[in-house]
């Protein structure tokens, strides 16, 4: 007697199951310590939802203006409208705290950590659907008594808000930055055009290499020397990117000339 094959499970042929994109995740952005104590901080411009993409500027300023002590900067890699929701949730809170009479930069990690969390527990699902969402966070410090100080760098991991010292990078573009950044970014030995034309080159391979990185990018120094704020936009971006080498051509023209090729490869 032969038995009749099972039929294949519905689940794994039915069209309507199958994977669709992550949608909102291809973003970079990435922050750089300079040499002086300031941030460079650095987004591509481009959101995706999978299907169709726009122009959008990725860093949210929190203003000093609202809230005495410092600036604060944000840049989100996930889907758009949670980061959105996020950054208004943070500056109302903020806002809230200075009405209060809380000095928002001496408490500043205890009061992003509290909304942090709180966030996560409010759109816990819509974040797992989304895969992720990530944050750098600059806290600048604007006390004049106080010219010693400088810009506090964070991570968000999930509800975690975590320092990093010197560099960090979110999206889908991170590997390409981090494998750069490694190799290449030295915040002791460079100076801000230096820096500037670094994050440029990085921007411009991570829009070659990685999914949902493009249209332009946008640069702004960050307390790098005092208070002084530097925006660097999309036009000038790719103006300093055009002035870079290709990736390529400038590895080839290194190993002409500095290369040293062993004899016996030479006659193979």
């Amino acid at each position: 007697m032969i038995r009749a094959l099972p039929k294949p499970s519905p689940r794994l042929f039915h069209p309507t199951l199958e994977r669709l994109p992550e949608r909102n995740r291809m973003t970079l952005v990435a922050a750089f310590r300079c040499r002086a104590g300031g941030i460079l901080l650095c987004a591509d411009r481009e959101e995706n939802d999978g299907y169709n993409k726009r122009e959008v500027d990725k860093i949210y300023r929190i203003p000093v203006q609202d809230l005495k002590s410092c600036d604060i900067w944000m840049a989100g890699a996930g889907s758009g409208d949670l980061i959105r929701k996020f950054q208004a949730k943070v500056h109302g809170s903020l806002i809230a705290s200075v009405h209060k009479g809380e000095d928002i930069y001496g408490g500043h990690e205890k009061l992003i950590q509290i909304e942090l969390m709180d966030f996560f527990k409010q759109w816990d699902e819509e974040i797992k659907e989304a895969g992720t969402l990530t944050f750098i966070i600059v806290v600048a410090p604007f006390m004049l008594n106080r010219p010693d100080l400088v810009p506090v760098l964070y991570r968000t991991n999930k509800t975690v808000l975590a320092p990093y010292p010197e560099y960090c990078a979110a999206g889908s573009g991170q590997p390409i930055c981090d494998y750069l950044a490694d190799r290449l970014f030295h915040y002791d030995r460079m100076d801000r055009p230096l820096l500037a034309i670094l994050a440029a080159f990085i921007l411009r391979e991570a829009q070659h290499s990685a999914s949902g990185v493009g249209l332009g990018g946008d640069m702004k120094f960050i307390d790098d020397d005092g208070h002084c704020r530097r925006e660097i936009f999309k036009d000038q971006v790719k103006d300093l990117q055009e002035g870079v080498p290709a990736l390529g051509d400038a590895i080839f023209a290194h190993w002409k000339e500095q290369v040293r090729i062993p004899e016996w490869l030479q006659k193979l």
